[in-house]
Order: C-alpha cells, then structure tokens, then sequence
C-alpha cells in the first residue's frame, strides 16, 4: 500500500476540508482536499482510473 497526499495547485478557498480516499477497487490510499476530491469523483482514482463514488473518501481527523 502506497500512501501519498494530493492537493489542489494554491486555490483551496474557503472549503479546507481534507478527505482521506480510498479506492474501493485498488485499495491505494491517499489524503486530498476538497477540490481535488471533486476532480476524483468526476475522472476517477489516480492509481487505476476506475469510478469512485463519495463512499470511498472519509473526512480527515
């Protein structure tokens, strides 16, 4: 299992949530913010390129 933390470039504005991802059809891992979990859910996991649904990210504590 890889583990690696992806943000978006600079413009988070005022929505600083971070969302821990987990692909439900690879298993990788990842932390991302908000608009980086949008772009996830509208092209896919990064690792795979499968569909993810929002069951797959949980906010970080």
């Amino acid at each position: 299992m890889r583990l690696v933390t992806i943000g978006s470039s600079g413009k988070m504005g005022s929505d600083r949530s971070r969302y821990e991802f987990e692909c439900s059809h690879c298993s990788e891992q990842t932390v991302v913010d908000a608009p980086v979990q949008e772009q996830l859910l509208g092209r896919g996991c990064i690792f795979c390129g499968r569909d993810v649904s929002e069951q797959d990210f949980e906010l970080d504590r």
